[in-house]
């Protein structure tokens, strides 16, 4: 089996069971699931939008709750590993940098691993819990990230009709359809 077929084969569910779905794969994919990018979906879901076959305010709200929800199941894994772990290395010199660096700059972090550096967003996710970050705090970033992911190429793949590229999406575009 290659790398691409669950990608399509799930690409034909969210086809076939829509906006549900998709919202699925989000969430199994801010877990950490390797084999469903979201970005991916984000992306799909917006071509999915513009040619009718599922709702936009569906869609829209079902990727940001998977997405977030993933991620706030990430956050408490981390949170409960540190609980067990914890002593282990709380009281190292190096984790109590990580905790000084990320209670200053942990927003703005949380915030660009949800878009611009999507492969930091499951251990950013473990260390923030970890380093004591609230959950408050954490929710609030993470779904400003996850909107403006979701807005960037969501938004950007349902209105580039006439572009032959999107500027932010690497999807070259020959397909439009009106």
């Amino acid at each position: 089996m290659s790398d691409i077929e669950p990608i399509a084969s799930y690409l034909t569910k969210i086809l076939t069971d829509g906006a549900p779905a998709l919202g699925l794969a989000l969430f199994l994919s801010a877990l950490g699931y390797p084999l469903l990018p979201g970005t991916l979906f984000v992306i799909a879901a917006g071509a999915f939008v513009r040619q009718g076959i599922i709702h936009w305010a569906d869609s829209s709200f079902l990727i940001l709750l998977g997405a977030v929800l993933g991620d706030s199941a990430g956050y408490f894994f981390g949170y409960f590993v540190t609980y067990l772990a914890g002593p282990l290395f709380e009281h190292s010199a190096r984790w109590q940098k990580v905790r000084e660096t990320f209670a200053r700059r942990g927003g703005l972090v949380i915030y660009l691993t949800r878009f611009l550096l999507t492969p930091l967003a499951i251990p950013v996710n473990l260390i923030a819990a970890g380093s004591g970050y609230t959950f408050g705090r954490f929710l609030l970033y993470d779904v400003a990230g996850q909107l403006t992911r979701s807005a960037v190429l969501f938004l950007c793949e349902v209105s580039t009709c006439g572009l032959k590229r999107c500027p932010l999406s690497p999807k070259v575009r020959h397909d439009c359809i009106s």
